[in-house]
């Protein structure tokens, strides 16, 4: 009886087994001619939907190169089509892994230290102690070094325009404003002084650097932070305006190590294929020892432990259930993403030398995950955590962090906000709700992202930190930073000034009446202060129409001289508070011109405030 059971049972266990659920299938693209035939509609749309000339699309597996092919042009006036192994391509702030790379290499070798203060290996400048914290290579290497962010003067219009990355740096480096180790704050200054750290502590340039320790031995040949190898395989980087192409020039980033790499689809795939190998380049050419590779891709720090943070260049992201390392890049006329899958051995990179480029890689990321890696979770159930008692603790407008504080640019680097409003249940961001899953953390509804807030000692809300996409810091907005006010403020003082400007002509034109011997100084030192206050607006409003662009190649002439009408009219300003003050205590002088020059007086000591908010007074550029 026991052996018949037994029998039974074995039969039983095989028919089940057939007829089982069957085994999950295999995860990510299975064969190059699939994925070719299935991504070539998707980018000949892209292409035309965001008006790109060409694109380059590589993928790596499993160690070795999957797919790689070109689309479109690299250069429509020759129509040159794009090569994925031989045309160039610029891959702007994808440099940045390439640096920290580099500089894991000299960690390994102990040349550098992780949490050294860098002011140890600078030997042309030092960053002055302006916190508490020292700024050490982690720092640099997450983007946690508390600069302040710096545009002009950033480019070059050719070679000659270049300096030595010290010589730029000893210049040109952000002030610091925030403790070190505190708050995410993406710096392009922060990677180009991780990158000048390599120059440093091995005795070489930092392009020669690169050149003899990571792109020669990956095998990337035409790939460069110099001049590109072969320019005749440069592609033109384009943009769309009306129904045309404009093609744009050719520019040169001084931050170098953190923006300069121009490189082709063949290149980036062995580059990914180094750092999804397990010892840092393949078993022929190891370019990182393997517990450098790893530091690379651990989450090196995070604002809090429910949203994704950074490693050590490389951004996190959770998407779809896999965790990735990613950065993407833009500079003018090119737009480019790499975008790496650890636990899959699967890297992604793609360029495009438009930028209509930025839209179209989110979108060809998003369906090439759906179509291969498919979120196969179960949806996650509501956190519904009751009402919020405090939830209008919460609600508000939050600036992000990374922007101009020190420098002029701060007038045009105020637009990135979030406006956060507070329900009874939950908190409303854009178009979604969060709702309360701990102390300071609210979760989306549909559970795919967070909400997380930080304190002051008083309890008051000072941040709020998200990472949907990157990890990014906004910082509370508080009342007498809000831009409209600032803008109000002004226009009140300008309305001042341009009725003072109307009453002395006024006054000219018409007899004049016996006065005081002050009202003529008050009245002529009123005018002149309004008629230069106007003149620095109306100029300053021209420049900025004007030379925008120009910024961020060079300090124009015309600006420099413009600067110093804000600091005569201070100087007039104090003057004019003395004479106005001394005419307010002279009786013969009617009460209605009086309080006139009284109230032209506090607008111009609200305007040299205003200037002195925004970085106007004085050359702080």
């Amino acid at each position: 009886m026991n052996k018949v059971a037994t029998t039974l049972a074995g039969c039983l266990g095989v028919v089940l087994s057939s007829v089982a659920v069957p085994a999950q299938p295999v995860r990510g693209p299975g064969a190059p001619q699939e994925l070719e035939s299935w991504v070539g509609r998707l980018m000949a749309h892209h292409q035309e939907e965001y008006h790109i000339p060409g694109a380059v699309l590589v993928v790596v597996k499993d160690g070795q190169l999957f797919f790689a092919k070109g689309y479109g042009y690299a250069n429509l006036e020759q129509k040159r089509p794009v090569d994925p192994e031989r045309t160039v391509l610029r891959a702007a702030s994808i440099s940045k892994l390439l640096t920290a790379t580099a500089a894991m290499q000299l960690v390994s070798r102990g040349q550098l230290a992780l949490d050294q203060d860098v002011n140890t290996y600078l030997t042309r400048f030092k960053l002055p102690a302006t916190h508490p914290t020292a700024v050490t290579l982690f720092h640099l290497l997450t983007h946690t070094g508390g600069f302040d962010e710096r545009a002009i003067a950033r480019r070059a219009r050719g070679v000659a325009e270049m300096e030595p990355l010290g010589a730029y740096l000893a210049r040109r480096m952000p002030p610091r404003v925030m403790n070190a180790g505190e708050f995410i704050s993406y710096s392009n200054h922060g990677m180009a002084l991780a990158g000048h750290l390599v120059a440093q502590a091995s005795g070489v340039p930092f392009e020669r650097y690169m050149d003899d320790n990571v792109l020669r031995p990956l095998g990337m040949n035409r790939s460069s932070f110099g001049l590109p190898r072969d320019a005749a395989e440069l592609a033109m980087g384009y943009q769309y305006e009306g129904s045309t192409y404009r093609s744009r020039p050719y520019d040169y980033i001084r931050t170098v190590p953190a923006s300069m790499l121009t490189t082709t689809g063949a290149d980036m795939a062995r580059f990914m294929a180094a750092h999804l190998s397990r010892d840092g380049g393949g078993a022929q050419t190891p370019i990182l020892s393997e517990a450098a590779a790893r530091a690379m891709h651990r989450q090196q720090f995070t604002q809090h432990a429910a949203l994704p943070g950074v490693a050590f260049g490389f951004w996190e992201r959770f998407q779809n259930g896999e965790r990735a390392l990613w950065h993407d890049g833009d500079t003018q006329g090119f737009a480019s993403l790499l975008y790496l899958l650890p636990e899959r051995g699967v890297g992604v990179f793609v360029a495009y030398n438009s930028r209509g480029g930025n839209a179209a890689r989110e979108k060809l990321l998003a369906a090439f995950l759906d179509r291969y890696y498919p979120d196969q979770r179960p949806p996650s159930p509501l956190a519904r955590a009751g009402a919020s008692p405090d939830g209008a603790r919460f609600a508000g407008t939050y600036v992000f962090n990374r922007r101009v504080r020190r420098g002029l640019e701060k007038i045009a680097s105020q637009g990135d906000t979030l406006t956060i409003r507070s329900l009874p249940a939950a908190l409303v961001l854009g178009g979604n709700r969060f709702v309360p899953e701990a102390p300071l953390l609210f979760r989306r509804e549909d559970g795919k992202s967070h909400l997380a807030f930080k304190e002051d000692e008083q309890g008051r809300i000072t941040h709020v930190f998200t990472g949907a996409a990157i990890a990014r810091v906004y910082e509370r907005r508080r009342w007498h930073e809000a831009p409209g006010l600032h803008l109000a403020a002004a226009a009140l003082c300008v309305l001042a000034f341009v009725w003072t400007c109307v009453a002395s002509l006024r006054n000219r034109l018409r007899p004049r009446q016996p006065i005081p011997a002050l009202q003529p100084w008050a009245g002529r030192m009123a005018t002149l202060v309004s008629v230069l206050n106007l003149g620095f607006a109306i100029g300053f409003a021209i420049l900025l129409a004007r030379f925008a662009e120009d910024l961020e190649y060079r300090v124009p002439p015309a600006l420099i001289v413009l600067l110093t009408i804000p600091l005569l009219t201070t100087a007039l300003t104090i003057a004019l508070l003395v004479f106005s003050g001394r005419t307010w205590l002279r009786r013969p002088w009617p009460f209605d011109e009086r309080s006139h020059y009284i109230w032209v007086t506090l607008a111009a000591l609200g305007w040299v405030l205003l200037l002195h908010y925004w970085n106007l007074l004085g050359f702080r550029y």
